[in-house]
């Protein structure tokens, strides 16, 4: 990412949490992961910052994903 994008400014998400915060974003996990995930970002400021950082991703991959849902020759 260029340089003084995003708001994590050289945080790292932990290691073990970051596909979680990616599932937790997309809405796939269960509801007790999910509630893990929650408690993780109110405690981790680096996850929460990746967690931010990946809001504006999910929000562009949801309005690509309806817009391209029932064109012929797409992978939906």
């Amino acid at each position: 990412m260029p340089s003084g994008m995003g708001s994590s400014a050289g945080a790292r998400a932990c290691p073990d949490r970051r596909g979680d915060i990616a599932a937790y974003l997309v809405g796939a996990l269960d509801s007790q992961a999910g509630a893990e995930v929650r408690r993780h970002l109110g405690s981790c400021p680096a996850c929460r910052a990746e967690y931010e950082d990946l809001v504006p991703v999910a929000g562009c991959l949801a309005l690509l994903t309806t817009r391209l849902r029932g064109r012929p020759g797409t992978m939906w």
